[in-house]
């Protein structure tokens, strides 16, 4: 199976999507889409510049049209401004007296993309995204890697807006996650392959295709020029007859070119852009070659043999004296690296210092506190001792007092009673006040115990709150 040059070049293409501004009044004129796309530009200029203070690239998009529902569509290829504007706070409400709504792509271009390896089924990409928004502010997605789900585990892909969140994770390479350690590796993608949008054969375009005269179904293999026709019909592929849509990856017709593909970018990696790499998927893997990646290394060799060419013209041998290691501009450099160097250990010593102080003060602060909790805990105990006092004296006075005078008054009168009916009033009285008296002692020390028992609980659990505070003052 020949593999064209346009197939090859196709394989290591990147699609940009486009960005998308909604206009409530539709755009009619290009002029409109001009000022627009460089009132925009305009307006995020100084913000974007903040962003990134090293960009000195002019600031454009690389194309734009509008489409036929009169909004405002977008390519943007700049890395940089790509990434700032998939914010939409970043936009205006209005451009050139037009109110818009920003849409941007759903993701990020591939050098702001990790793979999470061999993360298990069990554990959502939700909870993955909530955990590792915790440590990483700039997430922006987190999904399934598709062709990588197996019964037991999967690959997740990660994009960051923050270019030094994107490069520490991939330095880390490895990601603490639900008490476990993943793996990660920076996204590759696969080759992509060429299909015909006329008879649906990988290799070529419509434009030059002679295999049909009409459009065939991906579904059916029929005449799609009916296109309503073929919203539901059949699906069998015409190149295979297998149970799937003709441009499916598990077509046989699709695995032999791609692995054709594949074989023809090893042979010829140069046909590649400097600056793409190609993940070889395992099934298309020699058992000999364990080679994972196809990369243009040609470039950077013809580059290193250009400059290593007539060396001793281009980079003629450099000899040092005494005389350049004395002269001034030496002498400042020593005396600059000297006098940064002094002020490094200046900085470093008054760091210990002022840390030191904190400390101290940090340990002055714990011993008032343990000082005044000390004070606060004799009050509490001689507001206890208090109480007590309290109720003892109040148990003694009005209970055991009152009672046995009622009972001496009760007796007496008994004693003195004879067939006279008038005092039998008054022992009833008595009866009623004996027996209430008892009761009110009774639900009184009841009461008293329950609200000391609760009080003994309570200044356990202070007493062992505030001795794990001053256990330690260097905590």
């Amino acid at each position: 199976m020949k593999i064209s040059n346009q197939a090859l070049v196709y394989a290591a293409d990147y699609h940009y999507s486009s960005f998308k501004l909604e206009c409530e009044s539709k755009l009619n004129d290009k002029k409109q889409g001009v000022k627009m796309v460089n009132e925009l530009m305009k307006y995020i200029k100084i913000d974007f510049l903040r962003a990134y203070p090293l960009f000195t690239k002019p600031l454009l998009v690389d194309l734009w049209w509008i489409d036929s529902e009169g909004n405002l569509q977008m390519i943007i290829k700049t890395t940089e401004l790509y990434i700032y504007l998939c914010n939409k706070d970043r936009y205006p409400n209005e451009l050139f007296n037009f109110k818009i709504k920003p849409n941007p792509p759903a993701h990020l271009p591939l050098q702001h993309v990790v793979i999470l390896k061999w993360v298990r089924n069990s554990i959502a990409d939700n909870d993955i995204r909530e955990e590792l928004n915790m440590t990483y502010k700039s997430i922006h997605s987190i999904s399934t890697m598709n062709g990588t789900l197996n019964n037991r585990t999967r690959h997740v892909k990660i994009e960051l807006l923050d270019k030094t969140e994107y490069e520490l994770i991939l330095n880390n390479k490895k990601i603490s996650l639900m008490g476990q350690m993943f793996d990660v590796a920076e996204f590759l993608p696969a080759p992509k392959i060429l299909i015909c949008g006329r008879c649906n054969k990988p290799g070529r375009t419509k434009r030059i295709c002679q295999n049909s005269t009409f459009d065939i179904c991906r579904r059916c293999g029929g005449d799609r020029s009916n296109a309503e026709a073929h919203n539901d019909c059949q699906i069998k592929c015409h190149h295979c007859g297998g149970q799937h849509i003709s441009t499916d990856y598990k077509c046989s017709l699709m695995e032999e070119f791609r692995r054709e593909l594949i074989n023809e970018l090893k042979k010829h990696p140069e046909k590649l852009p400097q600056h793409i790499q190609l993940f070889i998927p395992t099934e298309y893997r020699n058992k000999e070659d364990k080679t994972k990646y196809i990369q243009n290394t040609s470039s950077y060799q013809q580059k290193e043999q250009n400059l290593n060419l007539h060396n001793q013209i281009i980079w003629p041998t450099l000899t040092y004296t005494s005389q350049d290691m004395n002269n001034p501009m030496n002498i400042n450099l020593r005396e600059s690296v000297r006098l940064l160097n002094n002020e490094l250990q200046e900085m470093k010593k008054k760091y210990e210092n002022d840390l030191q102080k904190l400390k101290d003060k940090y340990k002055e602060h714990l011993d008032t506190l343990n000082q005044t909790w000390l004070i606060m805990h004799q009050q509490h105990q001689t507001s206890q001792q208090m109480l007590t006092v309290i109720n003892n004296n109040m148990k003694q006075v009005i209970f055991v007092t009152c009672l046995k005078a009622t009972r001496t008054i009760y007796e007496a009168l008994n004693k003195i009673k004879t067939n006279n009916n008038d005092y039998n009033e008054a022992i009833h009285q008595l009866e009623n006040q004996i027996e209430y008296l008892q009761e009110a002692e009774f639900f009184f020390t009841t009461h008293i115990n329950s609200l000391q028992q609760l009080v003994d609980k309570q200044n356990e659990i202070l007493n062992k709150a505030l001795d794990s505070l001053f256990k330690d003052p260097n905590v």
